[in-house]
């Protein structure tokens, strides 16, 4: 689905291109974006690479069992159905710290891990379950403590001020992250009554 939304995109770029005599420069954006990405993966490998190593240092290092006490309150709230399953646990919280550090692409196994595991105990292995959705959600709105990724990328193309957008991204991942627990909140109890 998403290939044949990026298809329509680029189409309608090119007829808009031609319909307004702007060809040229969408020609011209189609030469340079593969150069512009290649100039973007390589000035985040650094940040990424370093934010991935400390994570794999957190799980190799028992440290995780600290996090997962700080972060325990709030996961046993969201999470009833996982209270006892500690991997399951281990791959949220690895996630949601990935997240908190704006380090989306590092987020990623451990999101998939967490599914993964918790498909194992839900009942309906086609169906997602509470759990399931509830991080989701979270893993979607993913509130930014520290935005390194936009950071980083706002390095790569020479701001003057990478840290202006701190409190713009805080505020509204954080106001995202509060509606879709809220939400999801408000449909489960719709779907039990």
């Amino acid at each position: 689905m998403l290939d044949k939304i990026w298809y329509f995109i680029i189409i309608i770029s090119v007829i808009y291109g031609v319909a307004t005599g702007n060809i040229e420069n969408v020609t011209k954006a189609f030469s340079t974006s593969g150069e512009d990405t290649v100039k973007i993966c390589i000035s985040l490998l650094g940040t990424m690479c370093f934010w991935m190593g400390m994570m794999e240092i957190i799980t190799k290092s028992k440290l995780i069992d600290k996090v997962n006490s700080l972060f325990s309150p709030i996961i046993n709230i969201l999470f009833k159905d996982l209270k006892h399953n500690k991997e399951v646990i281990n791959a949220i919280i690895l996630n949601l710290s990935a997240n908190f550090l704006g380090l989306g692409n590092a987020a990623t196994p451990f999101g998939i891990e967490a599914m993964h595991q918790m498909n194992k105990v839900n009942d309906k292995k086609d169906t997602l379950n509470d759990d399931m959705i509830m991080f989701l959600i979270l893993n979607t709105t993913c509130f930014q403590l520290l935005p390194t990724s936009i950071f980083a990328y706002r390095m790569s193309y020479g701001s003057t001020n990478v840290g202006i957008v701190f409190i713009p991204i805080l505020l509204s991942t954080l106001f995202t992250t509060i509606s879709g627990i809220i939400i999801a909140k408000i449909f489960k109890r719709y779907n039990k009554c």
